[in-house]
């Protein structure tokens, strides 16, 4: 089993709750876990390990759970 616990899954479905904007959040040390740099050099949420996950044909846990439980 593996999940990603510091950062966000991609947004991906309409409906979902969309990634929250950097500027809202006013906790430095959690903006800063839960960022990164992004290659054109602004600061962008953290989405990485969702979509490493999704690639290797994988589900983040958690995301797997919730979403089965919104199917019973």
């Amino acid at each position: 089993m593996g999940g990603d616990h510091n950062s966000y899954p991609v947004p991906r479905a309409e409906g979902e709750l969309p990634l929250p904007q950097l500027e809202a959040i006013a906790d430095r040390p959690h903006l800063l876990h839960r960022s990164h740099i992004g290659a054109d050099g602004s600061r962008v949420m953290d989405t990485r390990p969702d979509e490493t996950l999704r690639t290797a044909g994988l589900e983040d846990l958690a995301w797997y759970w919730a979403a089965a439980s919104t199917r019973r």
